[in-house]
């Protein structure tokens, strides 16, 4: 007994063919099967004179690494796969959660750069925060700022920068830039800065005192 599909020999009373999964249908006294789908007429070593995208592996290497490309190949040759539409659902579920899964570096990049932030310099945070420390957290504190001053300490960790008033040579009050250490683009620019320079820091600002001033969790940096 031969598969009609794919030629590969059966043994005697054989409901499905072992190679390609076709249905068979018990023939004659001769042993010949028949198909529940459509004849091809293969026919024993007939597999060698496959077409390139009808080759099996083919279509698992695509659905591996091609998803779409291999799901198409799959319903393509779905007369030599039983079960074509179990495997093409399972690689399109894996396709729609890979697409729906947030992607956590690109989202918070994107919200970051969507946010309104408020422009203010460093003097003008020192100043409000000397005069009212009271004020100047109930204005400031949880509010995303746009800052601008001058480079201060730069923390040998790389965890945190300062930038100070540069009208206030002395003043030790200023905003303390806390770096996201999964950004690589906060970490390269922290390395290539030099005290005095001016910088401009996007952020939150989370806590506010009257001794160490503004406490601000950095988006980016200019």
């Amino acid at each position: 007994m031969f598969c009609p599909k794919c030629g590969a020999q059966l043994e005697e009373g054989s409901v499905f063919c072992d190679s390609c999964g076709t249905k068979l249908e018990s023939g004659s006294s001769e042993g010949r099967v028949t198909s529940s789908y459509p004849k091809s007429g293969n026919q024993p070593g007939e597999n060698e004179s496959l077409k390139f995208w009808q080759k099996s592996w083919v279509m698992w290497v695509c659905l591996l690494f091609l998803t779409p490309v291999g799901i198409i190949l799959c319903y393509m040759n779905r007369e030599r796969h039983a079960h074509w539409k179990v495997i093409c659902g399972v690689f399109s579920f894996i396709v729609l959660v890979g697409i729906m899964l947030p992607d956590g570096d690109n989202n918070t990049a994107r919200e970051a750069k969507q946010r309104e932030y408020i422009t203010v310099s460093v003097s003008t945070l020192v100043n409000e925060l000397e005069n009212n420390a009271a004020a100047a957290q109930k204005k400031y504190k949880n509010k995303y700022v746009k800052v601008t001053g001058k480079l201060g300490t730069i923390d040998s960790d790389g965890d945190y920068i300062s930038i100070d008033d540069p009208a206030d040579v002395f003043s030790i009050t200023g905003v303390q830039c806390f770096i996201n250490k999964n950004d690589k683009k906060q970490s390269n620019f922290v390395l290539n800065l030099r005290k005095g320079q001016t910088v401009t820091a996007y952020g939150k600002i989370t806590d506010v005192g009257e001794l160490l001033g503004y406490h601000l969790e950095v988006d980016r940096f200019e």
